[in-house]
């Protein structure tokens, strides 16, 4: 072969080659890249699924967590007080009183809207124990002061204190009071004790009737 044919040779080989690695690098590249991928796929496919937990998705929708037993017993507890309470009410209140608390329905032609806030008192008082050093003389003079204002007679006053309240209950409200007072209320801040509530308001048979509760100061 002459010289010029071999170098032709040479160079067509050199070309071959060159053609050939860069062919190859390319599938190399794109079976590098494909592996890669597939790698990437089975990182982000969880490997067990998520098992349900009914309780535990509950709590978490609601915004809190469920109550443990301690809580639920002091909430027991709780209820059990409160409704020892309302029983002690009932037996000394009258019906338009627990009406006003809306502890029942008053039958009568007169509507009277609930007070959550005088409940409150009722219970206040209810849970409070006699105190006979204060609770007597307080009494007495609470009586002796509406009677000589109002000429009531002890039938129609109920007076009882405790240890730092006083409930008051005219069932029959005078009408000629004395000139000294021109109202239940002036009536009643006599006493010389803070007023919580005082109220005049008819009961279940319209009869007129007049209430305070009222509270020692200091």
């Amino acid at each position: 072969m002459s010289m010029r044919g071999r170098l032709l040779l040479a160079v067509a080989l050199t070309a071959a080659f060159v053609f050939g690695a860069a062919f190859y690098g390319r599938q190399g590249d794109h079976t590098a890249q494909s592996g890669a991928t597939q790698e990437v796929r089975r990182d982000s496919t969880p490997i067990t699924e998520p098992t349900d937990q009914p309780g535990r998705e509950s709590s978490v929708k609601d915004g809190g967590e469920e109550p443990t037993e301690d809580q639920s017993e002091a909430t027991a507890r709780e209820q059990a007080q409160l409704g020892a309470l309302d029983e002690r009410i009932r037996s000394f209140t009258i019906p338009v009183e627990r009406a006003l608390a809306g502890m029942e329905d008053l039958d009568s032609k007169v509507s009277i809207p609930p007070i959550p806030e005088f409940k409150e008192t009722l219970r206040q008082f209810a849970a409070e124990r006699d105190d006979p050093s204060w609770s007597v003389a307080t009494e007495t003079r609470i009586f002796s002061e509406i009677s000589q204002a109002t000429g009531l007679s002890v039938g129609d006053i109920q007076v009882d204190c405790r240890t730092t309240m006083c409930r008051v209950l005219l069932t029959r409200p005078s009408s000629s009071p004395s000139p000294r007072y021109q109202s239940f209320n002036e009536l009643v801040d006599s006493f010389g004790l803070k007023p919580i509530s005082i109220l005049a308001i008819p009961d279940e048979n319209g009869t007129p009737v007049n209430f305070a509760y009222v509270q020692r100061g200091g």
